[in-house]
């Protein structure tokens, strides 16, 4: 596998004044059965060739969160406006803005972001070793989904920032790993270790989020290396999508400030939106942003006529067919992009071209000069809280 030799990190920094996003009322009943955001005439192949890893890990139909195109009146959020707005402001805060008041949406591809590996039948692999379990319940799970974790024996995790994220894809066992804090050679535990993750059995058969452990009388386990519990994989943007232009399911994206998760903080906005499971939100803001909420662009939006970067265009074309869930908190406001660890090398540079991971969707400049237009954040819809699975917070 080819390591990329040139690493890229975010910077960003400047105040602006704030822009509203514009709202749309929708269907206030959330029709399903809408015309649909069109996709490309030709088919996709199955597998990027790049990695080998499916185009669908996770199963297609029923509750269909990650493949499924939005309907085109999809039912947004009544407070839709003031929560876009809040996290306008907290975006703003974290990382500044351009001059007409946005700020950075990040594309993540070497920190905080996963790299991707997948063993083909024949490969020859090492084992990623579970390191500090806990103790009780929650331990012994976590022991049972790393007693057969491995990774390719000829991988190169590079992963920068504090995450450490790799996603492993077994093609003959249909097994879908993910691991937090991966690292190579840590204090007593020689080769491959991981921290803390989660694994999914017959991946292609499962929703794409944590499975639920059995806790004795108490509340369920949920895993995994993300707040919301969503599988990594699945919302994450391959570079080959950005190649092709056209990114085939819903994404995922971390804010800085996302609601608080838990019923007894005295707010009436606490708790979790389906698909999430989980939350490590912390704001008892009454507009807050719940984990697992999507958001989109409308059907309507001409996004060819924007002056978009192209790497910007295609993530914006994914919002308004697909969506964008919430998964985590960060720094920033952020997508995560496949690691560039064991990808062909430059091919960021090619997609980027001349533009950094924090302003790709910014304000980046053009090849001729000037500045592209950033993401259309004046048109962003978020779409109504969805209950949760039973047991969990609202």
């Amino acid at each position: 596998m080819t390591t990329l030799k040139r690493r890229t990190f975010l910077q960003a920094f400047g105040f602006a004044p704030l822009v509203l996003p514009e709202h749309h009322p929708g269907n206030a009943n959330g029709s399903r059965l809408s015309d649909l955001v069109p996709s490309p005439d030709d088919p996709l192949p199955s597998t990027y060739s790049l990695t080998g890893l499916p185009r669908r890990v996770f199963a297609e139909g029923g509750l269909d969160w990650w493949y499924a195109p939005l309907p085109t009146d999809a039912a947004l959020d009544p407070a839709s406006p003031q929560k876009l707005d809040f996290l306008i402001q907290t975006g703003i805060s974290s990382w500044g803005s351009v001059p007409m008041g946005y700020p950075s949406w990040a594309v993540n591809n070497y920190n905080n972001t996963p790299s991707v590996l997948v063993i083909e039948p024949g490969d020859a692999t090492v084992p990623l070793v579970l390191r500090h379990p806990p103790g009780g319940p929650f331990g012994e799970h976590l022991i049972d989904m790393f007693s057969d974790a491995k990774v390719p024996a000829d991988a190169v995790i590079l992963a920068g920032g504090t995450d450490g994220f790799v996603v492993v894809y077994e093609q003959a066992t249909d097994t879908y790993w993910e691991g937090w804090q991966v690292r190579w050679n840590a204090p007593g535990y020689p080769g491959w270790s991981v921290f803390r993750g989660q694994r999914i059995q017959n991946a292609s058969t499962k929703l794409g989020r944590a499975e639920p452990y059995q806790n004795g009388a108490g509340a369920p386990f949920f895993y995994g290396t993300n707040a919301a519990g969503l599988a990594q994989e699945a919302g994450l943007i391959k570079a080959q999508e950005l190649q092709e232009g056209y990114i085939s399911h819903a994404i995922t994206c971390a804010i800085p400030v996302p609601c608080v998760a838990a019923r007894d903080i005295p707010t009436p906005n606490a708790g979790i939106s389906h698909p999430a499971v989980r939350s490590d939100g912390q704001s008892t803001e009454q507009h807050a942003i719940h984990m697992g909420q999507r958001m989109r662009l409308p059907a309507s939006l001409d996004i060819d006529a924007l002056d978009l970067h192209p790497v910007c265009k295609t993530i914006a074309k994914a919002f308004q067919e697909f969506g964008c869930f919430v998964a985590d908190r960060a720094g920033d406001i952020s997508f995560c992009a496949e690691n560039l660890t064991d990808l062909p090398a430059g091919i960021y540079d090619d997609l980027f071209a001349g533009a950094q991971p924090h302003d790709v969707c910014w304000n980046p400049p053009k090849p001729g000069g000037g500045n592209y237009q950033p993401f259309p954040w004046e048109h962003l819809q978020l779409l109504e809280f969805e209950t949760t699975l039973e047991g969990l917070p609202r």
